[in-house]
């Protein structure tokens, strides 16, 4: 391979690694000067009205059941190993 071509399929690979670099955080971040919206949000001009309220509430609440049983499991495991009797083998 000549010294031209390795120099024109290193700068092919160095423009394919800075423009995957500037898509893949482009994409993370959006366009600048468009915040997202969040679940549904339509912006107004300058008020922005949200229809995911309610679905926010929904979600606390499962949340919070969630979190409950997890509370619950952690009591209840807790218990049983307790109620374990320890034999000088598992020391």
């Amino acid at each position: 391979m000549s010294k031209g071509t390795k120099v024109v399929i290193l700068i092919a690979v160095a423009v394919l690694v800075v423009g995957g670099a500037w898509w893949w955080t482009g994409g993370l971040n959006g366009p600048a000067g468009s915040p997202a919206s969040p679940n549904g949000a339509q912006e107004n001009g300058s008020a922005v009205t949200t229809q995911g309220n309610s679905d926010l509430s929904q979600d606390l609440a499962q949340i919070d059941s969630q979190m409950n049983g997890l509370a619950s499991d952690s009591t209840s495991i807790d218990q049983g190993l307790s109620d374990q009797p320890v034999s000088q083998e598992q020391l």
